[in-house]
């Protein structure tokens, strides 16, 4: 949910934070759910307490299996608050020693250029991430997720985060970029290729809140773009469900 969603009902924030609460004060050392509260808390924290928070955790996690996913998640709370050049500082670092996390780095950093107004940069990284969001990739990505966070829990998160969802994002972007940079014939070719992922039963149970935020998001962010009728129609369909 958007941080304006939460602000409107903030029933399922509290009672995440809660529950999580719940387990750091029985398991106090639980970095996971340390990391997975700082990361929830993101949404709606006032910023100097937000930060604070990521960066003890991330030095709590120093030569831990979870010091990759501290730095990633202190990365992320940058791009939450638009702060893209410090967040490429962090993903930068990352690159260079995490080779398993390639497909989600490269898709993130197409984020913090496209952010700081670096149009070819971004769109050269999204064309990265396109091109190294495999099967493999992904299938290294769940083997090493599922040692740190164990297998119940990454099984919830694949249902938005794999392959399928992976590339309909990567490709968004790239027709979005491509459309503001106004070679509307490259846009359209991602825009086509984004929709086959979009539309893939891969997607499953997600599929009807990603439609929604898709159709939203280009309207948003990409208006030219938005203006195509396969984008039409999903602005449509997302409307009838607000």
């Amino acid at each position: 949910r958007s941080a304006e969603d939460l602000e409107e009902n903030r029933d399922a924030y509290d009672r995440a934070l809660a529950l999580l609460d719940e387990v750091i004060a029985r398991e106090p050392d639980n970095l996971l759910a340390q990391l997975r509260r700082a990361a929830i808390s993101t949404s709606l924290a006032q910023e100097k307490d937000l930060f604070a928070e990521q960066r003890r955790i991330r030095d709590q996690a120093r030569n831990t299996p979870y010091e990759a996913v501290a730095e990633l998640e202190l990365a992320r709370c940058h791009l939450k608050r638009m702060q893209g050049e410090q967040a490429l500082v962090i993903y930068k670092a990352l690159q260079k020693k995490c080779d398993w996390l390639a497909c989600v780095l490269y898709s993130e950093m197409g984020v913090a250029h496209a952010m700081c107004e670096h149009g070819m940069q971004a769109i050269k990284f999204f064309e990265r991430a396109a091109a190294h969001t495999t099967p493999e990739a992904m299938a290294t990505l769940k083997e090493v997720s599922e040692e740190l966070i164990g297998k119940q829990y990454w099984a919830f998160w694949s249902n938005v985060d794999n392959l399928e969802t992976r590339q309909c994002q990567n490709y968004a972007w790239l027709a979005g970029l491509y459309s503001a940079c106004g070679q509307i014939r490259q846009a359209r070719q991602h825009l086509q290729q984004s929709l086959h992922y979009l539309n893939s039963d891969a997607i499953g149970d997600a599929r009807t809140m990603l439609k929604q935020q898709f159709a939203l998001q280009m309207e948003n962010m990409f208006p030219i773009l938005a203006m195509e009728p396969e984008v039409q129609k999903l602005l449509r369909e997302a409307r009838t469900l607000q």
